[in-house]
Order: C-alpha cells, then sequence, then structure tokens
C-alpha cells in the first residue's frame, strides 16, 4: 500500500502490508480507510481476510472449503459480499458459483444469487499466469440504495447485471463484445462503468454510461497495452496499469487522457483499490526470487 501524495507527483515508496509468500489479492477497504479485505491461498485454498494497516497479523473472515473471492462492501456498509464455488476434494465444481453475503458484525453466510462462470486458478503455473482478473466480477458504488453490479462472460460478450445483495438480480445493464481478456471498474457514483481490452494497443478506455449519458472514450497519453483499472475515490480520476519492458507502470489519470507515472513494479502489479477516504492505494505487486539452497548430510 502507499499514501497518495495531495498535491500530485509519484508516491514515495510503497510498505508492505502483507509479508507471507502467498497470494494476496487485496479487493477493498473497511469504510473507515483503516484495514484491507483480500483473499489468500496461505491455507491451502482461497480464503478472505481482513488486516489492519498498522498490523503484521491477518484476521480470517471466510474460511472453509468452498474457493472464495473477491471480498467488498455494500453500498450501504451492512454486507462483506464475496463469491464462492463449492469443492469436490481437489476439483472446483466451476459451473456452480454463488455470490454470498455476510455480515459485517459477523453471522453465517447465504446466498444472494447464483453466477455463471469462473475466472480460473488464482495460481496457475507459469507464473506470469498469476491473475485476479476474468468473470464472473462484481462492483458495487459508494452510494447507499445504488445496486451493485455483476459482470458474466456469455459466449462473446460480457453481460453487466445490476444487483441487491438482499433480493438478488435487478436487470440487464448493458452488454459488450469482448476479444480476449478484458478489465472494468464500477465509478463510485454508480453511473459510469470503465472498460478496456488486455489486447488493445492504444491505450484506450471505455466508459458506459448507466444513468443515460453519451458513452465516452479516454485515450491514455503515451501509454498503451493497459492491464487493469481503477476509480479514484472521489471518482475524477483512474489508476491504471499497463505491461512495459521495465517493470509495470502504475498510473493516475485525469478523465481526459493525462498520464501521470506513480510507481514502478517489479513485474506484475494488479488488483488496484483506493481507500475511501482517498489517502491510500492498496495494490498487488507480484514478485519472483530465485534462491539456491544447501542441505547438508542428504541420504
Amino acid at each position: 500500500m502507499a499514501e497518495l501524495p495531495a498535491n500530485g507527483g509519484r508516491f514515495s515508496k510503497p510498505r508492505r502490508l502483507t509479508f507471507e509468500e502467498w497470494i494476496n489479492w487485496p479487493t477493498a477497504w473497511t469504510r473507515d480507510s483503516q484495514a484491507v479485505l483480500f483473499y489468500s491461498d496461505r491455507n491451502g485454498d482461497l480464503d478472505i481476510f481482513r488486516q489492519g494497516v498498522n498490523t503484521r497479523e491477518a484476521r480470517a473472515l471466510v474460511t472453509g472449503p468452498d474457493e472464495t473471492r473477491d471480498p467488498r462492501l455494500s453500498s450501504d456498509g451492512r454486507w462483506i459480499l464475496y463469491l464462492a464455488w463449492p469443492r469436490d476434494g481437489e476439483r472446483v465444481r466451476s459451473g456452480e458459483g454463488q455470490l454470498m453475503r455476510v455480515a459485517v458484525g459477523g453471522g453465517p453466510p447465504q446466498i444472494v444469487l447464483r453466477v455463471a462462470g469462473y475466472p480460473g486458478s488464482a495460481r496457475v503455473d507459469p507464473p506470469d499466469s498469476l491473475t485476479a482478473k476474468g468473470h464472473p466480477r462484481f462492483r458495487c458504488p459508494s452510494v447507499p440504495q445504488s445496486p451493485c453490479v455483476l459482470s458474466e462472460l456469455v459466449q462473446s460478450q460480457v453481460v453487466f447485471t445490476a444487483f441487491d445483495p438482499v433480493e438478488g438480480r435487478k436487470g440487464e445493464l448493458a452488454r459488450i463484445n469482448v476479444k480476449g481478456d478484458d478489465f472494468w471498474d464500477l465509478s463510485p457514483d454508480g453511473r459510469w462503468i470503465a472498460t478496456g481490452q488486455l489486447s488493445g494497443t492504444d491505450g484506450r478506455i471505455r466508459l458506459l454510461p448507466l444513468a443515460g449519458q453519451a458513452p465516452r472514450e479516454i485515450f491514455v497519453s503515451d501509454w498503451s497495452f493497459l492491464e487493469s483499472v481503477a476509480w479514484a475515490a472521489d471518482g475524477k480520476a483512474l489508476f491504471v496499469t499497463g505491461f512495459a519492458s521495465k517493470g509495470t507502470p502504475l498510473l493516475r489519470v485525469s478523465l481526459d487522457g493525462k498520464a501521470q507515472l506513480l510507481y514502478r513494479g517489479s513485474k506484475y502489479v494488479e488488483s488496484l483499490v483506493p481507500s475511501p477516504d482517498g489517502r491510500y492505494l492498496a495494490f498487488s505487486d507480484m514478485t519472483v526470487e530465485s534462491n539456491a539452497w544447501v542441505i547438508e548430510n542428504l541420504r
């Protein structure tokens, strides 16, 4: 995580929040911006955790035999929502996904709705395949009483659907044609979806309207091969990562396309999550280590 400078410029050196050698994908903050929600395979399967920004230990929120991912707060802050797939032994039943809810104060998990698809393993060899992308995915705005948005891949189209954490699906919002992998995020006010294609070489991000506006496009100046996007907490800019031969760039992009380099990752940066107060940015920075070991008295 890193503190975002109030007056622009690159942020200072990020500090590690998790220190174990596991997969840790952050996806949300608590409302007070004092803790991060993430999912991790530190217990063997993908489970959901919460960790304070000034602590070294994570607290498990959802564990069990299911594969669980993508914890996020509902718009009213009452629920932690997440995706889950049951298991048959070592095999994930990929056609039986569920979007779940659990009360922020604790309690039994409950099914919100069933989802189509499975994003694939989050820990595939070779290491370059590690990713938090894929469908289904969902986002919730920060405005209470506003619907959350779910994306599902149906043949060659991504279908966006509104849903309520208690009442379930509300109806289709939009659909787009995709060629290969894509990425998207929902604006904090719930009025725009920012989306792009991993195969795109023109640095283009599309803004899909959900409240009757005209569609827009943002061309990120001087950058191409974009890979992920996240709205800033105030909805006035985007955080974007891309591919580059000299480290992954992490950018702040204004809505007119002006890009500012904030940081270069060591290999691969994903899961950008701004804090609600706009002060911090949590993200995953994949690292690769090569070590030689000496074993004495080997028999």
